[in-house]
């Protein structure tokens, strides 16, 4: 928390010493930065209101990447960024999904501020603009900002004003961005490129995104400073930057190579999906391996969001992401990751469509990992310490499972629940790996791993330990195991802030999560009772996140409605799980498992 003179710390983020966990050496540099910059908005400059609590945090996200990226160059900040955008757009994506700047209304709305909106949305908003008028000028801007409310309050309209007029700009800008603080939702700009007249024209048109099932008004149009990277003659490239604030709309590519490719998202700044005519993809497809590892992300998010929207299927989305496997940025290659998962675990029905994914997986990055090894080599980069976490995380999934993957991390996992002077000897494993190992360890040798873990929490203070053995119980499959160590996440031995480390497991099936509901419906009062109310918006997630039916819909819905007003921001956290899982539900039902082995 970010007090003037008196910043405090969760623990894993101070206790840092050389061979800490990668992730953990990272996670404690950003939030310092993080929380520094809120010296200046949030203590120097503080919002008026809870509804401009974007101006506090969407600033110290903003800033930290900027400081990460000069002092520590290496952390890819810049790629953060994009990252977070998307991650953010997954939510505003939702029709429930709140807006920046949200009318506050009781306490619960407050709690549920707290999220990807606020930070990772209003970062992004606030590099778009910034990108827009040029970094420089932006600068200008939020100092004249500081300076003019310093050791008082300001709102969202004072920061756009000094942008605004540093800039040399005038109310169409201030509209536009007003249009990314007052309204939710993600722009879907799609995007045709044509011959006309003998110039090469973008054709535009926008809309909410909105995906498979959803029941949202796609009738939205914002302020878009889009910035376009295309071909031209002789194999160069340029950026055309345009206020798109249409509905329907062009833009002339000056110079443009004939049948020139477009990336409709230059540098990925921009905080808006775009979506390509099939021919249009596939020509840029064939570069994006010479894009920056920025536009790349941003292609990747393109290829995601249109199979999310149906526009592409799962033989459209694997082709699509293979030339990014390709690449030696780990944020890059890894980013087909996650929509690979989903195919995987939802829409894959045959042995062989199964089969046929986990080659691609093991196609893909198997080799990445045997290169690095299964142990942090003296003076290694701390990049290839978390490639190496990722890669053998992913592989080593029940769901792909490589064989040669989870056999190191067994015997990892074996080495290190064997004791050592009265304690599981957890320094026998890799320190980045430790989690993974015990996970691989608790799945394979069951009840005696299981009882070894939850003997030996009690006994460590070392948080970075204590959440690798709190995971690993995450991963459990036998569902009287994953029982146990359920309740032993309700009792004193696991702190309110870890037990959502194990709750949250059991979630990659049908008959996973109803077993875990029961659970649920069974403690939901000690739940309750553990966490207080600045938890309620997280507990319908925490009950019913990765669900994939109505069924699992309604009875989530069932439940928790009637308790509504016993726990501060449930609502609001039940009306975006109920829609995730509705949408996935639509998701599934669209989409041909056949399209896999096309």
């Amino acid at each position: 928390m970010e007090n003037a003179g008196l910043v405090t710390f969760r623990d894993w983020l101070l206790l840092i010493d050389p061979d800490s966990a990668a992730q953990y050496v990272r996670g404690s540099f950003n939030v310092n930065a993080h929380e520094l910059a809120h010296q200046w908005t949030g203590d120097t400059v503080t919002m008026a209101w809870w509804d401009d609590l974007w101006l506090n945090e969407a600033f110290a996200t903003w800033m930290q990447q900027k400081v990460t990226t000069k002092v520590h160059p290496e952390y890819r900040a810049d790629l953060d960024r994009v990252r977070g955008a998307q991650g953010a757009m997954n939510n505003d994506s939702l029709v429930s999904a709140r807006k920046i700047r949200q009318p506050i209304t009781g306490n619960g709305d407050i709690e549920t501020a707290f999220d990807g909106i606020t930070y990772q949305k209003g970062a992004a908003v606030l590099g778009m603009f910034e990108g827009y008028v040029t970094d420089p000028v932006f600068q200008k801007g939020m100092r004249a900002y500081i300076q003019k409310h310093k050791f008082a309050n300001a709102t969202a309209d004072d920061l756009i004003d000094a942008i605004a007029e540093a800039a040399g700009q005038g109310d169409a800008f201030k509209k536009a961005f007003r249009s990314f603080l007052d309204q939710s939702g993600v722009p879907y700009v799609a995007t045709e490129v044509k011959t006309e007249g003998g110039k090469t024209v973008l054709h535009l048109a926008q809309s909410r995104y909105l995906p498979l099932g959803s029941t949202g008004d796609a009738n939205r149009v914002w302020g878009v400073p889009m910035c376009v990277r295309y071909g031209t003659e002789g194999g160069g490239n340029k950026v055309k930057c345009e206020l798109f604030d249409k509905a329907t709309g062009t833009m002339v590519l000056d110079g443009a190579a004939k049948n020139s490719w477009v990336l409709p998202n230059a540098d990925g700044r921009g905080y808006y999906r775009f979506a390509q005519s099939k021919a249009d993809l596939a020509a840029l497809s064939k570069v994006v391996g010479s894009l920056s590892d920025a536009e790349q992300l941003a292609y990747a998010d393109a290829v995601r969001a249109g199979f999310q929207h149906g526009e592409l299927d799962a033989g459209d989305v694997l082709a699509a992401y293979k030339p990014l496997t390709a690449s030696k940025t780990r944020e890059v290659f890894t980013a087909p990751m996650g929509t690979f998962g989903w195919i995987l675990s939802n829409e894959a029905q045959t042995d062989a469509q199964r089969e046929h994914l986990r080659k691609w997986a093991t196609d893909a990055y198997l080799p990445k990992l045997k290169e690095l090894g299964y142990r942090k080599k003296a003076g290694e980069p701390d990049n290839d310490t978390l490639t190496r976490t990722v890669l053998a995380g992913f592989l080593a999934d029940k769901d792909i499972g490589v064989p040669e993957v989870r056999a190191e991390l067994l015997k990892q996992g074996d080495a290190a629940l064997k004791t050592k002077d009265g304690h599981l000897d957890l320094e026998a494993a890799d320190a980045d790996l430790l989690g993974d190992a015990l996970g691989v360890a608790v799945q394979e040798r069951g009840a005696p791993a299981v009882d070894a873990l939850i003997a030996e929490i009690p006994k460590t203070s070392d948080p970075a330990k204590r959440n690798a053995m709190l995971s690993a119980l995450a991963e459990i499959k036998d569902p009287a195991l994953a029982n146990k160590a359920r309740d032993f996440a309700l009792s004193k031995d696991v702190k309110v802030g870890e037990m959502a480390m194990v709750l949250r497991g059991g979630r990659d099936s049908e008959a996973s999560r109803s077993q875990m509901w029961k659970w649920f419906l069974a403690n939901y009062d000690k739940i309750v009772e553990r966490t207080g109310s600045f938890a309620g918006g997280r507990l319908p997630a925490l009950a019913g996140g990765g669900g994939c039916s109505k069924a699992e819909a309604d009875r989530l819905n069932a439940f928790f409605k009637p308790r509504l007003n016993q726990v501060s921001g449930a609502e609001r956290g039940l009306a975006q799980t109920s829609e995730e899982i509705l949408l996935c539900s639509a998701q599934k039902a669209k989409q041909d498992p056949k399209a896999i082995l096309r």
